[in-house]
């Protein structure tokens, strides 16, 4: 009998000013084996340069980040891809 291969988790990026939530929200994310945290950022920039670097398939994003806002570097992220 063959094994049916499990799909790879869904790669998650988390972008939040707030380290607390965000360690919070990566461990809760990290229970379920269908996601995988691969990024964390902390302001818009951050989250561009992650998203870059990390090519996740689901960004989970704050809108109101301190500088640009969490709407731009969605805008940002998607353009670069």
């Amino acid at each position: 009998m063959t094994a049916v291969a499990e799909p790879p988790p869904w790669r998650v990026l988390l972008v939040d000013d707030h380290p607390l939530f965000r360690e919070g929200l990566a461990a809760a994310v990290n229970l379920d084996d269908a996601f995988a945290v691969v990024g964390q950022a902390a302001c818009a920039d951050g989250a561009v340069a992650e998203a870059v670097r990390t090519g996740p398939d689901l960004v989970v994003m704050d809108l109101g980040l301190p500088g640009r806002s969490g709407l731009e570097a969605t805008r940002r992220i998607l353009c670069d891809h």
